[in-house]
């Protein structure tokens, strides 16, 4: 990957090439790495690698970061601020809506309603 940092078009065809042909190993591993010490490396590696993969999306095909973002196995926190970064607005809700449980969900609507009364 080094090696293709000058090169950002082809690190995200690489990239992208990566996280479609693992997705499913990739998954399992970052939601296993919580009770499984063996894969917490791997799991980290894998997180470094979708991070760099949603900021060359977010720069070069945004609408496609707002889709990756949405899958529960991209990290929030440091994904949002490559997102911010690129001022990707799309991506940035999706991601900020992954992160929000519902209760808080609702009561914002609700407090969004009462402002538009």
């Amino acid at each position: 990957m080094q090696d293709l940092s000058a090169f950002p078009p082809i690190q995200l065809q690489y990239l992208k090439s990566f996280v479609e042909e693992h997705s499913k190993n990739i998954e399992k591993t970052i939601f296993e790495a919580d009770y499984n010490s063996n894969m917490k490396d791997q799991a980290q590696k894998y997180e470094k690698l979708l991070i760099k993969y949603i900021s060359l999306l977010s720069e070069f095909e945004p609408e496609k970061a707002a889709d990756e973002c949405s899958k529960d196995f991209y990290p929030i926190n440091d994904c949002l601020v490559e997102v911010k970064k690129k001022k990707n607005k799309l991506a940035e809700a999706v991601l900020v809506r992954r992160k929000t449980d519902a209760d808080s969900l609702l009561k914002s609507i609700q407090i969004y309603c009462s402002v538009i009364d």
